[in-house]
């Protein structure tokens, strides 16, 4: 039996059930939601880069972000 964990994710604002979450210093993701904020590529923990303000990206955007 699956669990309703009382947070929503903030990006599409849907209940995070317990089989599905994924988290990322604080903030939790659905396993479908857990992508880069720029390209949108289906991240994992080898892949998943965290910026200072919290978003999550690729390594590729991440590292286009921070040459500026």
């Amino acid at each position: 039996m699956m669990y309703l964990i009382e947070i929503f994710h903030f990006r599409c604002e849907g209940a995070v059930f317990e089989a599905e979450k994924l988290t990322v210093k604080d903030d939790v993701y659905h396993k479908r939601c857990f992508t880069c904020k720029r390209c949108s590529r289906t991240l994992d923990s080898l892949t998943v880069m965290t910026s200072p303000d919290g978003d999550i990206y690729c390594r590729v955007t991440f590292s286009l972000i921070n040459q500026r």
